[in-house]
């Protein structure tokens, strides 16, 4: 299985990879304008030719014109098997595409459980309590405090089987179930004063206009995203340019959370299952010291994704835009 990316310009032999090789990540660099996106299009065709499904990150705008489809002739009847793929383009916060619904964000993983998954369970309770105050706090350092006790609070309905939602978080953190967090009193920790604020700081969050948006459409499951109702696999295209930072730092943080969680849901594999494209990640995959919500997750997939038959293929300008510790776990690397 190959991937056909183009011609050689000296001899018009035809450039192919073969799909394994992806299995390792890539790496597209190159300066504005010398067409890191069209090759990124390229893989991007190239794996739903070979039954491949895609997620993209579209920061700036530019990888929706994979839907823009060509026709195809007969000596190229491969293309058809491309042309027949289903193209989702998610818009979060818009009804320009299909809108994103976080309405089951605080739900409980069904096909996790606490004997078996319990770090990948608190790894995706760290991403949901940093994420929701990322959208509260926009563009400010997170208060280690308050990231601790919606952290607790989101333990504490997981293993107790209890339903959650953000209606019913800003509820609990006027008047928590518990009475101490790690080994101090709540009320010397973290007073309900304090408390209070935080609480006022969410729900005003939940009743802007412009929230509602957010809480209907096409949920965040990677099963449902990259393979349709018949078991087609597809392209999935969340467009994100129309967002600010904090939520698109919002966005990704809580899509990346859910690929490393379905990957244990999966299994291992030795095949290429999906393959993921991040046009333009400069900012959100930052070189030490520097760190973003989206940093930690980024680098789990690149550690850990080989090993469930997911591949990461990201796009910048400069090598020197990412952590080198995932350069280091990148076995293709694109050059122009």
């Amino acid at each position: 299985m190959s991937f056909k990316l183009g011609h050689l310009v000296e001899t018009g032999q035809e450039l192919s990879i073969h799909s394994k090789y992806f299995n390792t990540h890539a790496a597209i660099f190159g300066m504005t304008g010398s067409g890191k996106t069209g090759l990124g299009i390229i893989i991007l065709e190239e794996a739903l030719i070979n039954d491949i499904p895609v997620l993209v990150f579209d920061v700036k705008g530019d990888v929706t014109n994979l839907a823009l489809k060509t026709s195809y002739s007969d000596e190229d009847k491969r293309l058809l098997n491309f042309i027949e793929k289903e193209i989702l383009i998610i818009t979060p916060g818009s009804n320009a595409g299909f809108p994103l619904s976080i309405s089951g964000l605080l739900s409980m993983p069904k096909n996790l459980n606490w004997d078996e998954h319990e770090e990948i369970l608190l790894e995706k309770i760290n991403t949901i309590s940093e994420a929701i105050l990322n959208l509260v706090h926009p563009g400010k350092r997170n208060s280690d405090k308050e990231k601790a006790l919606l952290a607790a609070l989101i333990e504490y309905s997981w293993k107790s089987g209890e339903e959650l939602n953000l209606e019913k978080l800003v509820s609990m953190i006027i008047e928590p179930p518990f009475k101490k967090l790690g080994v101090l009193e709540l009320e010397n920790f973290f007073p309900s004063s304090e408390r209070r604020k935080l609480a006022i700081e969410i729900n005003k969050l939940l009743s802007l206009p412009s929230f509602k948006l957010w809480r209907k459409g096409v949920t965040p499951d990677i099963d449902s995203l990259l393979w349709d109702d018949s078991g087609k696999p597809r392209a999935v295209i969340f467009y994100l340019a129309h967002l600010n930072e904090s939520q698109r730092m919002f966005t990704i943080s809580l899509i990346l959370q859910q690929i490393y969680g379905w990957m244990f849901e999966k299994g291992s594999s030795n095949k290429l299952r999906a393959l993921i494209f991040f046009d333009e990640i400069y900012g959100y995959l930052p070189p030490y010291p520097r760190n973003t919500p989206t940093k930690h997750l980024l680098m789990l997939l690149f550690k850990q994704a080989r090993a469930f038959g997911v591949a990461l293929v990201i796009s910048t300008q400069n090598p020197i835009d990412v952590d080198y510790k995932v350069l280091s776990n990148t076995g293709l690397w694109f050059i122009g």
